[in-house]
């Protein structure tokens, strides 16, 4: 609640009476928890209907609009994530917010789904503790300093969400399956889409590896997303080093999208998301090979950081994990089997 020093709390249903109070005590803001819970008596509509729904909004637009007051209306979600009840809900309000993140996990996520008078890039990053939301103003430092002591299966990548750059950990974990199952091998993802995992893991079945008969779970640690194909090379490298038992040198980090041609692809603001690794004090990257390179060797925001310019994905992960890498050597031969 920050700098508020007096807040009222107002135990009712009814629309009616919460807008009696609102227009009376004329406060700076009004929270309703939750929209859904709300009703108009003068309507014959259920509670959480959608006539109810969009009455109720109407009603709360005219008390932001007519007294000066802000305010937030909390919604319920579906199990896809958005906002129940009408689409007319969230065309009548200015800003659409979503709190995202693992309960699991202290880190929150707040997105702008809507955004009427500015853009909707902004992210927010909160710490959840027993004090409530807190603001995080070095996520990426606090996401890699709970890293894991084993560098085996372990690489560090960078993701942009939104306007946001975040430096995330990304673990995986390859098992030989059961000579006499009959399901097909398990390819389990969490904080990555299944779907992005399972082309990655072709690509690296036809031109790195037998991937055939192999279990596959890759998670990102923090409970957080990546989301976006720049983070192919680090799950294709987290993959990699646990097939060969191999560690990934913890002042490395990865970054680039893998085509299906077995090459690695430029990502968007290469040059921001390597700032962001010189600045939390990594040494070396691993990216592709994009035209500018010549450019990004000289920026003197990174002159620290080895960069480390790769055509195709094998020849990434050989720079990383070793030479013996796809040549068709034994699993778990390297790094101590």
């Amino acid at each position: 609640l920050g700098a508020c020093t007096t807040l009222y709390v107002l135990s009712e249903c009814r629309m009616e009476q919460v807008l009696a109070n609102a227009y009376a005590m004329s406060p700076v803001a009004v929270v309703v928890d939750s929209i859904q819970t709300m009703y108009l008596s003068t309507l014959d509509n259920p509670m959480g209907s959608v006539v109810q729904l969009k009455e109720c909004g109407m009603a709360l637009l005219r008390l932001a609009k007519d007294a000066g007051i802000t305010v937030f209306a909390i919604g319920h979600v579906t199990k896809g994530n958005e906002l129940a009840g009408p689409k007319a809900l969230e065309h009548m309000v200015d800003c659409v917010l979503k709190m995202e993140g693992d309960s699991a996990q202290a880190c929150r996520l707040l997105r702008c789904a809507k955004n009427r008078y500015g853009n909707t890039d902004e992210v927010g990053v909160f710490r959840m503790d027993a004090g409530g939301l807190h603001a995080m103003d070095n996520p990426s430092a606090m996401l890699l300093a709970a890293r894991s002591a084993s560098a085996v299966s372990s690489v560090v990548g960078v993701t942009m969400d939104g306007s946001r750059l975040l430096a995330m950990e990304v673990q995986a974990l390859v098992t030989p399956q059961h000579p006499q199952a009959t399901s097909p091998p398990v390819r389990q993802a969490s904080g990555v889409a299944k779907e992005r995992l399972s082309v990655i893991v072709s690509v690296l079945h036809k031109f790195v590896m037998p991937m055939t008969n192999q279990n596959v779970v890759v998670t990102v640690t923090g409970g957080l997303q990546m989301r976006e194909p720049a983070a192919d090379l680090a799950i294709a490298v987290a993959v990699t080093s646990s097939f060969y038992n191999t560690e990934v040198p913890r002042d490395l980090a990865v970054i680039g999208e893998i085509d299906l041609g077995g090459g690695l692809r430029g990502v968007k603001c290469l040059d921001l998301r390597l700032a962001e690794l010189a600045r939390l004090g990594l040494k070396r990257a691993i990216i592709p090979n994009v035209p500018d390179f010549p450019k990004l060797s000289r920026d003197p925001r990174f002159a620290a950081l080895e960069l480390v310019p790769c055509e195709t994905l094998l020849e990434g992960l050989r720079a990383v994990l070793g030479k013996d890498v796809g040549s068709g050597s034994t699993r778990g031969q390297r790094g101590g089997g």
